[in-house]
């Protein structure tokens, strides 16, 4: 057995990335946030953002209407003036005292429509605390709107930012991984005073910060981002959210959408506060996967080549370890998060994922800027 300067040098050197492998991981950064045990529901506006999704309303809706909250409670459904299949869906309701409805124009300028339909449904709130979620999305338990308001209730809270999944489904466990990923790193900025981006459109936040705040003022040229940008200004003093009663599910996007919705994410992700130090961090994790696995594999070749079968042992032995690490921290945050994927899977996605943002950084390159702003030249 062969102890020399190069095994102890190899040995070191996989030992170190061994250590930043285990530390520099955002499952290891868990958000800090826990159901309030003595908060009172207030009265709530809650703001459903439709857009040609008649079909989506109408199986969220119902569940919306359905909901137990102790408190006053009105539901705004914000849809596009002239879109008859979402008008005749409401009209089946026209009864219900919770429901209101109001129209965004079939023309506006100078901002996107989404952040128009989200300042119109802020605007049309009876109460201060108001949740923002869209059409496609549905409560998982019945009390949800009342378990979420006790957040936002809670001390010195003036938002709250909520999880939303996909239906659990194999075919799509990396969408779930990824989804959950930056919920993670989205919801463990929240909790440490530090906010970036929506962790999902779905927020509870005070009317009246939004309003004194002057809305979207200072971020209407850019066409997406209605969630992020309300994080970005106003949550300060916000909490994330991850009971199971908290949770909405989301229909599963087609991949035409899927693919919008990461370019959309991609640009506005530019244009955060926090894009910096979120970009530093998530580059620094990602090298520290890919530099340990590059060690192991570059020492495990050296060590076959010159028969020093103790570096090979300490290479495999090293892997092995970070490899159950990271296994515990994954299958941890999959049970908080009540996701039903493969912790297993879920070590094969984590090298995925710096290929899929690769990938979208070169299709946005590729785009049209003036796609992702209302300010054309």
């Amino acid at each position: 057995m062969m102890i020399d300067s190069f095994t102890i040098a190899g040995a070191v050197g996989l030992l170190t990335t061994a250590v930043g492998n285990a530390l520099l991981n955002p499952f290891k950064r868990r958000p800090h946030g826990s159901l309030p045990s003595s908060a009172n529901c207030q009265p709530l506006s809650l703001v459903i953002i439709t857009h040609n999704n008649a079909e989506d309303l109408a199986q969220t809706l119902p569940l919306w209407l359905e909901q137990v909250y102790p408190e006053a409670l009105q539901i705004i459904v914000v849809t596009e003036r002239g879109d008859s299949a979402t008008e005749n869906i409401l009209k089946g309701y026209a009864g219900n005292q919770r429901l209101y409805t109001t129209f965004v124009p079939q023309s506006s300028r100078y901002m996107s429509r989404e952040k128009l339909a989200v300042t119109l449904g802020v605007k049309a709130a009876k109460h201060n605390h108001i949740m923002l979620t869209q059409a496609d999305c549905a409560p998982d338990s019945p009390h949800c709107l009342a378990t979420c308001d006790a957040y936002l209730s809670c001390d010195d809270t003036r938002m709250a930012v909520g999880y939303v999944h996909y239906p659990h489904n194999d075919s799509y466990a990396y969408r779930h991984f990824l989804v959950l990923r930056q919920a993670y790193y989205r919801m463990r900025a929240a909790s440490t005073k530090r906010p970036y981006g929506a962790p999902a459109p779905f927020l509870l936040f005070l009317k009246q910060d939004f309003i004194d705040g002057g809305g979207y003022t200072g971020n209407l040229q850019y066409v997406y981002g209605a969630y992020d940008f309300i994080v970005d200004k106003y949550g300060a003093n916000a909490i994330p959210m991850y009971e199971p009663a908290t949770q909405l599910t989301r229909r599963q996007p087609i991949l035409k959408e899927w693919h919008k919705e990461q370019l959309a994410n991609f640009d506005t992700s530019q244009h955060l506060k926090g894009t910096v130090w979120y970009r530093l961090l998530t580059h620094i994790d990602q090298w520290a996967l890919y530099l340990h696995l590059l060690g192991v594999l570059g020492v495990a070749i050296a060590a076959i080549a010159t028969s020093r079968w103790l570096l090979l042992a300490i290479a495999l032995s090293t892997f092995i370890i970070t490899t159950v690490v990271r296994f515990l921290l994954i299958r941890s945050a999959i049970s908080t998060f009540h996701e039903t994927f493969s912790p297993w899977h879920a070590l094969l996605y984590e090298y995925r994922a710096f290929w899929t943002r690769l990938a979208t950084r070169i299709c946005h390159l590729r785009t049209d800027a003036t796609d992702f702003t209302t300010h054309k030249q």
